[in-house]
């Protein structure tokens, strides 16, 4: 099972300016969809992105910068490139390469929401609507308010309908 999806390399500048590192996703337009209530607009954002990395994670496990000023940065930016984020990105085609892969960075112990909300949806996409849900409701007083308004509106997208 695939849908749209758009692979997303994205060059971050340190807060001093001085150095780059890179980030990388794969947005599956579906899941974005159900999660936001929206079509995705023209620019997508990596932050957004469904499965999502930074070079570093790739290359060590840990963070990785670039100096701007160094002759050899960008030759070692193309390199990562071809060497680590597109070989990350080939491997994200499907919604259960998808999952596979959130499950896989320990999405479910995650302090930020959106990838154990990302794998929900996911699952349910996959055919399972209960396993969506029981991942909706571990988040439950794990969020502020925001949150779980948005989990309010995911939950009530990804219900079966009922039938009279």
């Amino acid at each position: 099972m695939s849908g749209p999806r758009i692979d997303i390399i994205q060059l971050q500048k340190s807060k001093s300016g001085r150095q780059l590192t890179i980030n990388a996703g794969v947005l599956d337009c579906d899941v974005y969809e159900t999660v936001w209530g929206k079509p995705i607009g023209p620019l997508a954002d990596e932050s957004y992105a469904t499965v999502r990395t930074r070079v570093g994670e790739l290359i060590s496990g840990h963070d990785v910068w670039w100096d701007i000023s160094d002759p050899e940065t960008p030759t070692q930016i193309r390199d990562a490139v071809e060497t680590k984020i597109l070989p990350f990105l080939e491997e994200l085609r499907t919604k259960e390469q998808l999952e596979h892969a959130l499950n896989s960075s320990g999405a479910l112990t995650d302090p930020y929401p959106l990838p154990v909300i990302n794998l929900a949806v996911l699952r349910h996409q996959l055919g399972d609507p209960r396993g969506a849900a029981a991942v909706l409701e571990s988040l439950r007083g794990r969020v502020n308010d925001a949150w779980n308004t948005r989990l309010d509106a995911i939950s009530s997208q990804l219900e079966p309908p009922t039938h009279p």
